[in-house]
């Protein structure tokens, strides 16, 4: 099987070959670390993030990944993003990812300091408080002490050895280590002094949505996702309420403002409580409308779909279903491929077949890549199979032949992997020593 879906990609890959072929993104090449990391072979997977950190690149995906690696060889990652920069104006408007080099430091004391030491650095306009790069900074540095604080519970002593690093303009960023400051911690305190969501109270977060208070367009916002969610949980007798006159009130309170919203959340919701021929028909009406294109993300109806079950339970309506929401959607796919995963490998595979409904020049590419991601992820030769028919042009064709060397390095398939992998632009590793 293995030489036969690596001819089959290398043919495809033939048939849109261009002199100026499309190059790898960062993200792809951190997938294919992780893949790397899935074959046993974290020397070359180190080796692909070293390289990027190297190039400038610091994909969200990146410090995840890393902390999959051995401890040495992730604070060998680290060392790569310190020393090149990458730990500081790097990650502006992205704090978090500081936070997840910080999970790469914990354990070993001379790598929380370098970072700390990285991380305080003050570049340019960064001691101005009037501008945002001073905020940026201090975001930077709070996730660095949030994620240590997190990695060691219960050694308060490390906050004297944090704090004599930090100078008296930054002790206050210590407050973000809360896990040690705080007996408990703020998640625990969520935990323990929770207040769950009941039935007789959701009509009241149905008038909010009636408030005189709030903008037409505030509401067209959000009303799906909550219709969905007050559905999702509430009884009988407020269901038939929502699909009546709670319906009808708020797509006149929408009228200039897609009040189709109020249809999708209630198709999301139909769908997801066992009632997909419902949903289904609300998708039908909307997509019978003279605006065809609405602005709602994909993620909420698909995952509504998975999480019933309905690629097995009823796959022709799930087919049914899912082109109705390519076709409706004016949003990509969800970013994350956890709804594609769980569609499952039947699932997966219709909507490979149905990407040609979506927004021409716009979603199919977008779609390609969240299914193949989670096909590579899972190993579903045949989806990307389908998504390396269904390619049009040399880009689209790369990038799925990119996730499918990753699959097959996960499978065992080194030389199959690194065929595709040259083939597609993304570097090719030796094999792990036996």
């Amino acid at each position: 099987m293995s030489s036969a879906v690596v001819d089959s990609a290398l043919e495809i890959l033939d048939r849109f070959a261009v002199e100026d072929a499309s190059t790898a993104s960062p993200d792809e090449h951190t997938a294919w670390a992780e893949a790397l990391i899935d074959s046993g072979d974290e020397a070359a997977a180190a080796e692909q993030l070293i390289a990027l950190l190297r190039a400038g690149s610091v994909p969200n995906t990146l410090p995840g990944v890393a902390a999959r690696l051995s401890d040495e060889r992730a604070r060998s990652v680290l060392a790569a993003a310190i020393d090149n920069g990458r730990v500081t104006t790097a990650l502006t408007a992205r704090a978090h990812l500081a936070g997840g080099f910080a999970r790469l430091a914990s354990g070993s004391d001379d790598a929380e300091a370098a970072l700390l030491r990285a991380v305080l650095a003050v570049e340019e306009f960064e001691d101005q408080p009037e501008y945002g790069p001073h905020r940026e900074r201090m975001h930077r540095i709070a996730a660095v002490f949030a994620a240590l604080s997190e990695a060691h519970p219960g050694e308060p002593e490390r906050l004297d050895r944090w704090a004599a690093i930090l100078g008296e303009a930054d002790r206050p960023r210590l407050a973000a280590a809360a896990g040690l400051l705080g007996p408990l911690g703020l998640a625990e305190i969520d935990r323990r002094c929770g207040d769950p969501v009941t039935d007789a109270r959701l009509p009241a977060v149905l008038d909010a949505l009636d408030s005189a208070n709030l903008r037409p367009y505030e509401p067209s916002i959000q009303v799906a996702v909550l219709l969905h969610g007050v559905f999702v949980l509430a009884g009988p007798a407020l269901r038939a309420e929502l699909l009546d006159t709670r319906a009808a009130m708020l797509r006149a309170r929408l009228s200039t403002r897609n009040p189709q919203h109020v249809d999708i959340g209630l198709a999301a919701g139909l769908i997801e409580t066992g009632r997909a021929g419902e949903g289904a028909a609300l998708l039908r009406a909307l997509s019978a409308g003279p605006d065809r294109r609405y602005g709602f993300s994909a993620e909420l109806l698909i995952t509504a779909a998975a999480r019933a079950g309905l690629p097995e339970h009823d796959p022709d309506l799930f087919a049914e279903v899912f082109g109705l929401v390519a076709s409706l959607s004016a949003y990509p796919p969800p970013l994350s491929p956890a709804p594609a995963v769980r569609l499952g490998p039947g699932g997966r595979a219709t909507a490979a077949r149905l990407i040609d409904r979506s927004q021409p020049n716009r979603n199919p590419g977008r779609l390609s890549g969240w299914l193949a991601e989670a096909a590579a992820r899972t190993g579903d030769f045949d989806t990307l199979g389908i998504l390396l028919e269904k390619a049009t042009d040399e880009p689209r064709a790369s990038f799925v032949a990119r996730h499918l060397a990753a699959a097959r390095a996960r499978h065992g398939d080194r030389p199959g992997a690194d065929t595709l992998a040259e083939a597609c632009g993304l570097p090719p590793t030796s094999p792990a020593a036996a």
